[in-house]
């Protein structure tokens, strides 16, 4: 009998040992799905985050990229206005000096027909052709 006592407690402890297998088997699986799971989390987060910061990279560029846009245009139209009141100040001043030269010309002239007529009214005079009304007119 003592064969069976000792067969009985074998197999008790036989079938406690297997028990206690399963047992940390299982408790083994559970911390490995615990963390498989943490590192999928942790994955996901870092995913998320890098496509947060993508994205708010991107709006930056794009915010950037807007303002050097907005900024060379409004650089464009200053150039086109500062030529515009350029090219209108030249043009008015160049009709300022064609009015100045017309004035000086036309005095000018009116100085040389004078002198011109003087020169006609002496050369009359010495040749005594000179009228009776011209003597007199000397401008």
């Amino acid at each position: 009998m003592a064969s069976n006592k000792t067969s009985f407690q074998a197999g008790q402890a036989e079938g406690k040992t297997e028990e206690q297998t399963r047992n940390m088997t299982d408790v083994a699986r559970q911390k490995a799905q615990e963390a498989k799971d943490k590192t999928f989390e942790t994955a996901q987060q870092v995913k998320d985050k890098t496509q947060e910061m993508t994205e708010s990279a991107r709006q930056k560029a794009q915010e950037t990229a807007q303002a050097t846009r907005d900024k060379s245009g409004q650089t464009t139209q200053a150039a086109r206005d500062k030529s515009g009141q350029t090219a209108d100040a030249s043009h008015q001043k160049a009709q300022e000096t064609k009015d100045q030269t017309a004035g000086v010309m036309q005095e000018t002239g009116e100085k040389v027909r004078s002198m011109a007529q003087g020169a006609a009214d002496a050369v009359k005079h010495t040749f005594g052709m000179a009228g009776s009304g011209e003597e007199e007119r000397k401008d």
